[in-house]
């Protein structure tokens, strides 16, 4: 065998061993991003501490009451003072509303608003980009068309999961989608910075070529 050949064999070689290990870390990275989307679905579809099986207040020191006709959680109540000259005495206690009822099918874990909603955050970030990662390895396999579809109904199931079991508040609402949307956001603006890097680049180059035939 001549030595181009046994060089040509050994530049094959390693090639195959660097296209083996490529591929054998693009398995590992699947398989992990693959076991991060399913365990933050999962959590975004029943969260921590289950839902509330009913309408009522979260302690049970509290009840239900009809307050200035809104249905409230009322912690105490007190007595109306005596008017002078009543006859007889205002025989109907005063309530102080403290809170709203939650509703049924409401997560548990919402009580805790500032807890509950980092939680939201950052599992819906980490699923967002794990579906980022999963999309990006797979754009160049067959039946692209139908792994979009499957995502998407996906995130569109988990998404209607969290808007049943948040409590009302549009705000807090915007910051999940938002989260939802940034690894997209992140992912697009790094694109343009490369396009628009290269195409820089090559403008440069052609300055320079119009240059040196000038010269």
């Amino acid at each position: 065998m001549s030595p181009q050949e046994q060089e040509s064999e050994g530049g094959n070689g390693q090639g195959g061993n660097g296209q083996g290990r490529n591929n054998d870390e693009r398995n590992v990275l699947l398989v992990v991003v693959t076991v991060i989307a399913a365990v933050t679905f999962q959590a975004g579809v029943n969260p921590p501490g289950g839902v509330w099986q009913e309408k009522g207040c979260a302690h049970k020191e509290q009840k239900l009451q009809l307050v200035a006709n809104q249905l409230c959680c009322v912690e105490f109540e007190e007595k109306a003072p005596v008017q002078a000259g009543a006859n007889p005495p205002d025989p109907y206690p005063k309530y102080k509303c403290t809170g709203k009822p939650h509703e049924a099918g409401h997560a548990i874990y919402a009580s805790k608003k500032v807890e509950f909603y980092i939680f939201l955050i950052s599992n819906t970030l980490a699923l967002s980009t794990s579906i980022l990662v999963i999309l990006s390895m797979m754009r160049r396999l067959a039946h692209l068309f139908e792994v979009y579809v499957a995502t998407m109904s996906m995130t569109v199931t988990y998404a209607s999961s969290i808007f049943a079991v948040t409590p009302d508040e549009d705000f807090r609402f915007r910051i999940i989608l938002l989260m939802g949307f940034l690894p997209y956001a992140i992912r697009l603006f790094v694109y343009l910075c490369k396009y628009l890097s290269n195409k820089i680049k090559d403008c440069n180059k052609t300055e320079e070529a119009r240059g040196t035939q000038h010269v």
